[in-house]
């Protein structure tokens, strides 16, 4: 799916990815940026985080740019994880992936890709273990690479 064909704010609930957030909150310009943007004026849908996307945010923030992440953290909707039935499936995604060739590195992509196929959201992203994802899985995607 292209950036121009995603979600419009009535329809969808958008999962953006930790990629996306740190073009936006460095000011790199681009696709992603461009996208965070639209969200944020609330051109595309709804902006969503889940608690994995938030810890790398969190992570990442140094002093001077921790109160800015911890103001885009609260004014986006989080969809939570449901331990009893998110970590399976994030097990089971990594173990699809391998089989197919294209093992996700990160087993935190496979959690956040767990809670985006729970909610049926669109998960816009800039990390190609979301598209190794969708390709065994019903994963929905916008690819801002």
């Amino acid at each position: 799916m292209t950036l121009e064909k995603a979600a419009t704010p009535d329809k969808a609930v958008i999962l953006v990815d930790t990629s996306v957030w740190i073009d936006r909150l460095r000011g790199i310009r681009g696709r992603a940026f461009n996208g965070a943007e639209r969200l944020a004026k609330g051109i595309a849908g709804h902006a969503s985080i889940t608690e994995p996307i938030i810890m790398e945010l969190l992570c990442g923030a140094g002093p001077v740019e921790l109160d800015r992440v911890r103001n885009l953290i609260d004014s986006l909707n989080v969809l939570s994880i449901e331990p009893s039935v998110d970590f399976a499936d994030a097990a089971a995604i990594f173990r699809a992936t391998r089989a197919n060739g294209r093992q996700a590195r990160k087993v935190n992509d496979c959690l956040i890709a767990a809670v985006a196929l729970r909610h049926d959201a669109v998960l816009w992203h800039k990390d190609s273990d979301f598209e190794a994802i969708a390709a065994v899985t019903k994963l929905k995607t916008v690819d801002l690479r």
